[in-house]
């Protein structure tokens, strides 16, 4: 599997735990006390906030590991051969700039690709979920249970659809054919995604095409949570086109066969 045995891992959990709730309460704490706001590029903003709980991370989280290397969101990456920490400092910026009570901390642990550690951390309703390998996924310290929700048509699924961008017009398709079959189609920009551990929304599905590095910081964490929760999650592709689709196995098959159809 990896160089962490289930104990390592579980050790790990306990040590990052207070690193990441001690970033969230300063998210929160700070929540109406915004000094800057910067375009990083034409739909994305960072504020002084997300910088330094990226920092204050990055220097925790070295000292629990000296020997990892770091894949960020803000700062500069310094990528190690096979073993990163991931961090999104505030997942949801322009959620938490504009006071829309959706944000959190999100950090992970990547082995050769993989991720094997997994906190989120939402400071508004106080929700903690962690995981690590073969250590199950855990809600506030509650075990997470698989969704027995299967029907179809009373599926509320999750989408992370983008903007208006080149393959538009195929992700409308798609986004049509699921309108016309699940109960409900939500969009919260992939936010949603650890709300599946809760039952909130029985699928998530990425359509958004996003660079490497902020598809990891995104991403990473809430797919190992998801697959310690025993949910299928993976890469599929239509018209050579990828999406990633995670939701109780055999719900997924059913939501597969809609988009690939």
């Amino acid at each position: 599997m990896n160089n962490f045995s289930r104990k390592d891992l579980q050790n790990l959990e306990s040590a990052a735990i207070p690193i990441v709730k001690k970033a969230g309460k300063y998210a929160l704490d700070n929540w109406n006390d915004i000094h800057t706001k910067t375009l990083k590029n034409e739909r994305d903003v960072v504020t002084n906030i997300d910088i330094e709980i990226e920092l204050s991370l990055r220097d925790s989280l070295h000292k629990l590991l000296p020997g990892a290397g770091f894949i960020v969101e803000e700062g500069k990456s310094d990528v190690k051969p096979h073993l990163n920490w991931s961090i999104d400092p505030i997942d949801g910026t322009k959620n938490f700039v504009n006071l829309y009570p959706l944000f959190s901390v999100q950090v992970a642990l990547i082995f050769k690709g993989r991720p094997i550690l997994g906190i989120i951390y939402n400071p508004v309703s106080s929700q903690l979920f962690v995981a690590s390998s073969e250590n199950r996924a855990k809600l506030n310290g509650d075990l997470i249970t698989l969704s027995p929700r299967l029907n179809i048509n009373s599926a509320i699924v999750d989408v992370d659809f983008g903007g208006n961008d080149a393959i538009i017009n195929w992700k409308l398709e798609i986004l049509n054919r699921l309108a016309k079959t699940v109960y409900r189609v939500r969009m919260t920009g992939g936010f949603g995604s650890v709300y599946v551990l809760t039952g909130a929304f029985d699928a998530t599905i990425y359509l958004d095409p996003q660079k490497e590095e902020k598809y990891i910081v995104d991403n990473a964490p809430r797919i190992i949570l998801l697959q310690e929760a025993g949910y299928y999650t993976e890469f599929l592709e239509e018209q050579n086109r990828k999406f990633f689709l995670a939701a109780n196995p055999i719900l997924a098959k059913k939501l597969g066969s809609i988009i690939l159809s």
